[in-house]
């Protein structure tokens, strides 16, 4: 153990160094880290089963390999690894406007993957919006965070009128508070899992506007017309920087209408929980899963794509979509590996999948085809 100490001190030092610089850079936004929860909202949080009076939990034991000692090792590969993990030009997208919804599908669902996490729903006449984030860098600093590999297809301005937004956890790259501050102006309602109310608070969201989920926690829309579920998920929350701390409930989303059933992973690691969820809400004629960011440093709290296919067949899916790949540059892996991988994967089981573009439209009424775009700009 001590030769592992003296191996890495050089390289932790410089690492914490660079954190500690830069958390200093970030102090002018404060905001930016979001709220604590208090009161009746801490009472709540407290009663949750997934809450341990410190701080919320998996359901089953979770690693990441990322401790203090792999700091220095982290920064290392992550400054000098020779992976192609950012595309050589912008990637390219399908452009849109207001008018993608002119004529709302009553008995149908449309999909648009905007990309990371952050995908357009009209799933029977009602509109919603999950993860969203506009921001060229979410992060708590200018000075750090990923860079976009593409626009995001649509102007926050041109957006249709949202029923609902729908936040997984509250990490950068999926609660960007500037994105979130200005869709809240038009008055729509944001579904967030337990604590994460505190943080829309803190940027000066009305509570009205804010409806918090425990796992298994469900609304109903338009009488019986659309119920959305909280469902577990095996990832983590917080926005400091300390890994970890977990002070906010995590969860992915059932998205139930007369005619459809969507799933949204979020950010989740492979559990036996899908197989519950499947049982209970399955099965699903669209499932949206994260296949990107993975490593074996955190192999817990993201998908593989090969897990990603293997959990859409647990829950009974029927179409698998592909999220959470070829946005940001968060992990190690080549930018374009998790599409290879999952697409090898998908056809190995014989799985029916569709790979969007940024902006392309998946409809129940078209017959969209995989065109398999990011292979024209693979250098």
């Amino acid at each position: 153990m001590r030769k592992k100490i003296i191996k890495y001190l050089p390289a932790l030092f410089v690492s914490l160094s660079i954190l500690f610089l830069l958390f200093y850079l970030s102090i002018g936004n404060m905001s930016q880290f979001g709220g604590n929860a208090s009161g009746e909202r801490l009472e709540r949080i407290k009663n949750s089963s997934n809450y341990n009076g410190k701080k919320f939990r998996n359901s089953v034991k979770t690693e990441s390999s990322w401790g203090i000692l792999e700091t220095g090792s982290f920064v290392q590969e992550w400054i000098f690894g020779q992976g192609k993990r950012v595309p050589e030009n912008e990637l390219p997208i399908k452009s849109l406007n207001r008018n993608i919804f002119s004529t709302k599908q009553d008995d149908g669902i449309k999909i648009i993957w905007l990309g990371h996490a952050t995908v357009l729903i009209e799933i029977d006449g009602f509109i919603l919006l999950t993860d969203p984030v506009w921001s060229d860098n979410p992060s708590f600093s200018s000075m750090v965070g990923a860079r976009r590999f593409h626009k995001v297809p649509i102007e926050l301005n041109e957006l249709p009128k949202l029923d609902m937004v729908l936040i997984s956890h509250d990490h950068y790259d999926h609660l960007d508070m500037e994105t979130v501050m200005t869709l809240s102006q038009n008055g729509v309602m944001f579904i967030v899992p337990l604590g994460v109310g505190a943080h829309l608070e803190e940027w000066g969201i009305a509570s009205s506007q804010i409806s918090e989920f425990d796992w298994y926690d469900s609304l109903k829309l338009g009488g019986e017309n659309l119920t959305l579920t909280a469902t577990p998920a095996r990832h983590a929350s917080g926005r400091g920087l300390i890994y970890g701390s977990n002070p906010t409930l995590w969860c992915s989303w059932v998205i139930r209408s007369k005619t459809q059933r969507l799933f949204f992973s979020g950010d989740t690691g492979d559990f036996e929980e899908f197989d519950e969820i499947g049982k209970r809400f399955g099965p699903f004629d669209y499932t949206l899963m994260t296949i990107g960011a993975y490593s074996d440093r955190w192999p817990d709290i993201h998908l593989t794509p090969e897990q990603a296919v293997s959990v859409h067949k647990r829950l009974g899916g029927k179409v698998l979509v592909p999220i959470h790949w070829g946005t940001f540059n968060l992990a190690f892996h080549d930018w374009y590996e998790p599409a290879e991988r999952f697409v090898k994967a998908s056809e190995l089981s014989n799985t029916s999948y569709l790979v969007p573009m940024p902006g392309e439209i998946i409809s129940t009424n078209d017959s969209t085809k995989n065109s398999f775009w990011w292979r024209e700009h693979v250098e």
